[in-house]
């Protein structure tokens, strides 16, 4: 009884040990002198050739507002669009709205294809402060095994 057990606990961390081993070996481009880090996010997918659009560039507090994903690269995306995040421009640069909608998201990893796009309906809160905002979407570059942030264009609500 206790060879067996032995024997299947070797047999489990076999797949553990490749996996270690495939990780030493990935090699993640630097990014350059002049990028700085925000913190709490990742690096921008710039130059992926996957956007995040939104339709219109000013909306009212409380507005549907569909989020647009367009696959143009040669490569499969991981997302999740439920899992947005809303930014508002302030004298220190983009930051985390205080202000986000409640919602209740599934943690499942969608994938678009190239040449696809995929669409959510966001709602924004109704109590949103006239301003600049934009939308923030963590994406998975399933061929580079890379996660990197998606933002969309700014747009302004209306006081």
């Amino acid at each position: 009884m206790i060879a067996r057990r032995s024997s299947l606990i070797v047999f489990a961390a076999i797949p553990f040990v490749f996996a270690v081993s495939a990780c030493e070996d990935s090699v993640t481009a630097p990014p350059s002198e002049d990028f700085e880090l925000q913190p709490g996010h990742a690096l921008l997918a710039e130059g992926a050739d996957v956007t995040l659009e939104v339709e219109a560039d000013g909306f009212e507090p409380g507005a549907e507002v569909t989020l647009l994903l367009v696959n143009q690269s040669g490569e499969p995306v991981g997302f999740n669009l439920c899992f947005h995040e809303l930014e508002r421009f302030t004298d220190d640069g983009w930051k985390g709205s205080e202000e986000q909608e409640d919602r209740i998201c599934t943690a499942v990893l969608h994938i678009i294809d190239p040449g696809e796009d995929a669409r959510y309906e966001a709602s924004l809160p109704a109590t949103l402060s006239p301003g600049e905002y934009r939308f923030r979407v963590a994406l998975h570059l399933m061929d580079q095994g890379e996660f990197r942030d998606q933002v969309s264009d700014p747009f302004h609500i209306e006081g």
